[in-house]
């Protein structure tokens, strides 16, 4: 979407939440700012709303993947999510789009006629990430690794070896 969260009025029981100060005065936000921790879950609650109705979507915050299995079926998809976007308010940022691709990376994963597989720097990422030396950091490595269970056959049990060096009084050698 173009200017995201923006596109979002704040109720008005809550504009004064919004509120700052600088220099030249006090303002506060009629459209929601970025930064605003409930911010993502508003916006993505406001564009699944616009597009309830159109069951042939994957939506994630302002992120819409709209699968086709032909060019016809992909014009009409297109149309109607346009419009269901339109009639809600938002506006379209095109320079992000892309329309008939046969592969996509979506959310660090490749998808594709041939299937869903993990975007190359989602695995150069993993693979050349430090080794840990404490607990924390084995914490966010294996944080990092799980983003590819789904992919990985008996990750648990392959990942358990690393995943036992964040139980209490575990020895690391």
């Amino acid at each position: 979407m173009k200017n995201g969260f923006y596109q979002i009025p704040v109720s008005s029981d809550s504009i004064k939440y919004t509120a700052f100060v600088t220099p030249d005065g006090h303002y506060e936000f009629l459209k929601m700012p970025f930064g605003i921790c409930n911010g993502p879950s508003v916006f993505q609650k406001a564009i699944t709303k616009a597009v309830q109705h159109l069951k042939f979507l994957v939506v994630y915050i302002d992120d819409i993947l709209i699968p086709f299995t032909t060019i016809e079926e992909g014009l009409f998809y297109l149309e109607e999510t346009v419009k269901a976007l339109c009639n809600a308010g938002f506006t379209i940022n095109l320079q992000k789009c892309k329309f008939f691709v046969d592969s996509i990376e979506y959310l660090g994963r490749i998808i594709s006629q041939e299937g869903v597989r993990p975007s190359e720097s989602k695995v150069d990422t993993l693979v050349n990430s430090p080794v840990p030396k404490n607990v924390k950091q084995v914490r966010q490595f294996m944080g990092l690794a799980s983003y590819f269970r789904k992919f990985i056959p008996n990750f648990a049990s392959r990942t358990a070896c690393i995943t036992s060096l964040t139980k209490a009084n575990q020895k690391w050698e």
